[in-house]
């Protein structure tokens, strides 16, 4: 299932997830309003595609910095150079 989120505050349809994927714009601002659009829906386990990318790679580095995000361990999960698991803490 795929869901594109524009503004999860105003819809009814949307409740909240378990897991998110996001893979969409590559620029910061497109980045951190799909992050921030997530964290609105409660969404507990992130992956986070194209890492590779400055802006991406950026973005990540200075959430995990913050405590704003963790990284998922778990000997079951294979991360790649492009795509990271990390939870998300609550605001």
């Amino acid at each position: 299932m795929s869901a594109y989120i524009n503004d999860p505050t105003n819809s009814n349809e949307l409740h909240s997830y378990d897991m998110c994927h996001i893979d969409g714009g590559h620029t910061h601002d497109v980045f951190s309003k799909d992050f921030a659009n997530i964290k609105e829906l409660s969404a507990g386990c992130v992956i986070f595609d194209d890492y590779n990318y400055g802006a991406i790679k950026s973005f990540i580095d200075t959430e995990i910095r913050s405590g704003s995000i963790v990284k998922v361990n778990d000997s079951k999960i294979i991360n790649t150079p492009l795509h990271f698991v990390y939870r998300s803490v609550p605001n």
